[in-house]
C-alpha cells in the first residue's frame, strides 16, 4: 500500500511538474483541472533531487524505516504480553529489510560519492567544472 501511494505521488508530481502526457490530455478531455504549480523546493526537489538524493530513494529509505519501526513494535508488543516474537515473522522482516537495503543503500551512497567527488573537482579547479 505504501508503495502504491508513493507511486500515485509520483504521478501527481510528475503530471504537474513536468504538464504534460497521455494523463494529463486525458484528463482535461473530461474536464478534470490538473493544478499547475506546486512549491519550487518540491518541484525542484523531484526533478534534480537534493545532493544526490532522490524521490524514490526518500521513499526507499522511509520504507526501511518503517519496516524496521514495525520490526521493533512486533518484538516489543510480545514480550509485553510475556511470550517470545516468533523466529519465522522476525526473518520475514530481516528478509524485507535486507531486500530494501539492498536495493536502496549501495545506489544511494554511490550517488552521494559522484555528487562529492563533483563538489571536489569544482572545488579544486576554482568553481569552474572540469569537462
Amino acid at each position: 500500500m505504501y508503495f502504491l501511494l508513493a507511486y500515485l505521488v509520483n504521478k501527481f508530481l510528475e503530471l504537474v511538474v513536468l504538464g504534460s502526457g497521455f494523463l494529463k490530455s486525458l484528463l482535461s478531455f473530461f474536464g478534470v483541472q490538473v493544478p499547475t504549480t506546486i512549491p519550487q523546493w518540491a518541484a525542484d526537489f523531484y526533478t534534480n533531487g537534493y545532493q544526490g538524493i532522490k524521490f524514490w530513494d526518500l521513499v526507499k529509505f522511509i520504507a526501511i524505516v518503517l519496516v524496521g519501526w514495525e520490526a521493533i513494535r512486533y518484538w516489543q508488543a510480545n514480550e509485553a504480553l510475556g511470550g517470545k516474537a516468533s523466529p519465522l515473522t522476525l526473518g520475514i522482516f530481516a528478509v524485507i529489510l535486507s531486500l530494501l537495503a539492498l536495493t536502496t543503500i549501495p545506489e544511494l551512497l554511490q550517488r552521494l560519492k559522484d555528487v562529492w567527488a563533483m563538489n571536489q573537482t569544482a572545488t579544486d579547479t576554482g568553481g569552474a567544472a572540469v569537462v
